[in-house]
């Protein structure tokens, strides 16, 4: 009986945890998303994104923002970007994709934003690539150049096993 009141309360606890497709939800978080990191407001984002996000996306484009060539005088003249959401598709219980459109002072596109389920609410995913974050701290020379010889060093073709082997 004790198993039985354990695999109950085990269950109970999941289906809280999960996620369901509430549409409103997914439609909410990433238009709080989409329009925070669109807008420079990397702050307001942090909610709506789920941890990984936060971690290697958010953190990195808030240092970027904060560097000194970076121009974001549009934003504060009162023309943000806006984000019309086009439609929410379900991929899996813990995935789905938002279609979106962009329109920015600079130019308009067509994109899409990954939601996951954690912690019970559908957060944005967006993980940027790490050569990206990279070149936002400014360290590619360290962490993404290829071992590339210098020109006048000898370069030594060693043949593999089967090419001695098939001669």
């Amino acid at each position: 009986m004790s198993t039985r009141l354990v695999c109950i309360l085990a269950s109970a606890a999941l289906l809280l945890w999960a996620c369901h497709a509430d549409r409103a939800e997914m439609r909410r978080n990433a238009q709080a998303y989409l329009e925070a990191m669109g807008n420079y407001r990397f702050e307001e984002a942090i909610p709506y994104a789920t941890r990984a996000t936060r971690e290697l996306t958010i953190e990195p484009m808030i240092y970027f923002a904060q560097r000194p060539d970076v121009d974001t005088n549009f934003f504060d003249q009162g023309r943000p970007a806006t984000i019309s959401l086009q439609r929410i598709t379900l991929l899996s219980d813990s995935t789905a994709r938002v279609y979106y459109h962009k329109h920015t002072p600079i130019d308009d596109m067509d994109d899409s934003l990954t939601l996951r389920c954690e912690g019970g609410h559908w957060l944005a995913e967006a993980i940027m690539h790490p050569f990206m974050r990279s070149m936002l701290y400014g360290d590619t020379a360290l962490t993404f150049r290829p071992h590339i010889p210098a020109l006048n060093e000898e370069i030594k073709v060693v043949p593999s096993k089967e090419d001695k082997h098939s001669r």
